[in-house]
């Protein structure tokens, strides 16, 4: 492999991270429509125009969404880690990830939970939705906050210390190292037993867990069991980089994994109307093992049809950041203005999710690319005149 090949492959992994956090506009923009009420979770409900479809949806995105960008997260760690180095890393970290989540939590939360508020208010038919959303606002205390859905980039911030602690220990035990690193590369390079492998792994910490999938938790109070499922998935992506060479064998069998992973998912799907323990243990192999295969078979799908320099797709990675941060306070206001409209959940689904991309990439590009919010998110200010164009 050369020098370019393996750019051009760390590229499509870059496009794969941005691509996946993209998903969580489609999830948020996808939960109010469905049939399901997740209560605490998300706080609204357009119950005169739902369907099923959502539900399914927003299922079947949850189990591969975050587990794969957490393992592109941990490559991309260790990436720094060992070509830039320890200390570059973690100021990287610092910049990177815990200064945008403390300077954008202060306002997100507020304005997404301003935003909940309308809306809730707008689908019960109240009047005074504006002045309820107001009142809120005004007698917000910071006791109330949570971590919304920048949860990832808390747990992230863990997870760097973490590496970066385990990485200087095993830098200095270089025959523990290498045997780690050729145990991993023995079992990455035979699909089928990586699979199973890595799917009991996971099976385990769901029975920890205690749930069929994995939860999400957005406390300020760190949950153990989340913090040990998305670590030891974040530690299988730093291995990765490590064994960077098994790239070229994992662009192999993509869409047959998507296969097998979606098989997996409707199994765990037919599942869910049985409730006895077995029934329960057999949902959490089954979903993990699709989240295994899907992350192999997207993987293999982004390094085979995306592993180029795509001035667009560089374009789109710059931007997923910023249009992830920021959508939460639109993709939760947009539903309450549609609420009185008796139409189609999936036009009003469309609707959501285009406008709430809309807004995402134009003020990106308007006030964000290349100004001084675009060096803080990114490192670095972009010239407007560099706009995507094909590859």
């Amino acid at each position: 492999m050369t020098s370019d090949s393996k750019a051009d492959r760390i590229h499509a992994l870059d496009s794969l991270r941005a691509i996946m956090m993209l998903l969580g506009l489609v999830v948020h923009s996808a939960v109010t429509y469905g049939v399901v009420d997740y209560r605490g979770d998300w706080g609204l409900k357009d119950k005169l125009n739902t369907n099923i479809f959502f539900d399914h949806l927003v299922h079947f995105i949850h189990v591969f969404r975050m587990p794969l960008f957490f393992v592109m997260a941990g490559f991309f760690g260790a990436l720094l880690f060992y070509e830039k180095g320890p200390l570059k890393m973690i100021r990287n970290r610092v910049d990177r990830i815990l200064l945008p989540f403390i300077v954008f939590i202060s306002f997100i939360f507020p304005l997404s939970l301003t935003s909940f508020i309308f809306s809730q208010n707008k689908m019960r038919g109240n009047p005074d939705a504006a002045r309820a959303a107001a009142e809120w606002l005004l007698g917000l205390k910071l006791s109330y906050y949570t971590t919304v859905h920048l949860w990832f980039l808390y747990y992230l911030i863990m997870f760097s210390i973490a590496g970066w602690a385990l990485g200087l220990l095993f830098s200095r035990v270089p025959t523990l190292t290498h045997r780690v690193n050729l145990w991993f590369s023995k079992i990455v390079s035979h699909p089928l037993p990586r699979t199973l492998l890595l799917s009991f792994m996971t099976y385990f910490c769901l029975n920890l867990m205690g749930t069929a999938g994995i939860k999400t938790s957005i406390s300020f109070k760190p949950d153990a069991t989340v913090f040990f499922i998305y670590f030891s998935i974040y530690l299988f992506g730093w291995l990765l980089f490590k064994s960077k060479h098994l790239l070229s064998t994992l662009s192999r069998w993509g869409w047959l994994q998507i296969a097998a992973g979606f098989i997996f998912f409707m199994m765990k799907t037919l599942m869910l109307s049985q409730k006895s323990d077995t029934f329960f243990h057999l949902r959490q192999f089954a979903n993990a093992t699709s989240m295994w295969f899907f992350i192999f078979g997207f993987t293999a799908l982004f390094l085979n049809y995306l592993n180029y320099r795509s001035a667009t797709m560089r374009y789109i990675s710059d931007a997923s950041y910023w249009v992830y941060l920021v959508h939460l306070p639109i993709v939760s206001l947009i539903p309450g203005y549609l609420a009185s409209f008796d139409m189609s959940p999936f036009l009003k689904f469309t609707i959501v999710l285009s406008l709430t991309t809309g807004i995402g990439f134009l003020t990106y590009h308007g006030m964000v690319r290349s100004t001084f919010i675009g060096k803080f998110l990114s490192g670095r200010r972009i010239s407007e005149k560099a706009l995507p164009v094909s590859p």
